[in-house]
């Protein structure tokens, strides 16, 4: 399960100021998904797999110009690498350099980026571990 904050704050019926990810997955996990990534916007995301530690992957620092599709790319990467063979947690950082590269750009659809953009970028900027926010 892929859902933004806003998202996990509606399904768990949630007051629509700040979110607690990890609490907010465990409960999500408790309800039943088996795998639940909460998209953080420009802080990154959290994941959380069956029977392992949360995990937060750190977004990427770059200058947004048009988060118009931002989370869809990010599905859409880590549904690419998952199918692919990649980890939940490598898939979700795939993912994040994805949509890094997408929110850079201008438009939706025409502003996704290729595998090969992204394996290049990843490999040159990959963002360092940070705790959970």
């Amino acid at each position: 399960m892929t859902l933004n904050e806003s998202e996990a704050r509606s399904l768990l019926r949630l007051p629509s100021a700040g979110l607690d990810p990890v609490n907010a997955a465990t409960r999500l996990r408790a309800l039943g998904a088996r795998k639940v990534i909460i998209k953080l916007g420009a802080r990154g995301s959290l994941l959380l797999a069956d029977g392992a530690d949360p995990a937060f992957v750190v977004a990427h620092r770059v200058a947004a110009v048009d988060t118009t599709a931002a989370g869809d790319c990010f599905n859409g990467a880590f549904a690419a690498a998952l199918s692919g063979g990649a980890t939940p947690l490598d898939a979700a950082r795939f993912a994040s350099a994805a949509s890094a590269l997408e929110v850079i750009r201008t438009g939706a659809s025409d502003a996704m980026p290729y595998r090969a953009e992204i394996e290049h970028f990843a490999s040159l900027a990959a963002p360092s571990a940070a705790a959970i926010p």
